[in-house]
This record gives structure tokens, sequence and C-alpha cells, in this order.
């Protein structure tokens, strides 16, 4: 299992733990001290991206920050920088 913490400047603290086999996602849990309403909806985020390879990831972020969910303290960069990161290794 990978588990990542990310902290950017001015921004909030984001941890991500997944597997990563065969380039596909599973088990995959975002956490950290940002906010999104409704709450539930991280957690179908984190459904989302379980059996996608990170080539999906970008698409399953893109809806998820267009969608009607409110986010605040870390955008679609910084989970797509921070996956990228975290299966890296740096």
């Amino acid at each position: 299992m990978v588990i990542f913490e990310h902290k950017r400047i001015n921004g909030k603290l984001v941890v991500v733990s997944f597997d990563y086999n065969g380039g596909i996602f599973s088990n995959v849990v975002i956490s950290g001290d940002f906010f999104a309403f409704p709450e539930e909806e991280v957690d179908n985020l984190e459904k989302s991206i379980n059996g996608r390879s990170f080539l999906e990831l970008e698409d399953i972020l893109e809806r998820f920050f267009t969608s009607n969910v409110r986010v605040y303290g870390i955008t679609k960069e910084d989970l797509t920088e921070i996956f990228r990161r975290a299966i890296n290794g740096n």
C-alpha cells in the first residue's frame, strides 16, 4: 500500500493511500484537512478511482471538481500531482 502526504504552501494537508498493481488503483482513501460538501462525495470519488488507471484519474478528478461538490483547500491539480508523486515515490 502506498501512503503519501502532501501540504502545499498556503494549502491544506492531503493524504492519499492506495494499492497500485498493474497500473490500476484499489483501496483508495483520500483524507486530510481540506473540506468537501457534501462530505460523502469524497467517498464516491474514492470508489470511482478504484479499478481505474492513472490516465483515467484525470478525467475522474475533472468530473468531480466540475460537479456540484464544493471543495475547499485543494484543487484538481493538487490531487493529480499528489497521486503522480505517490506512484513515482517522491
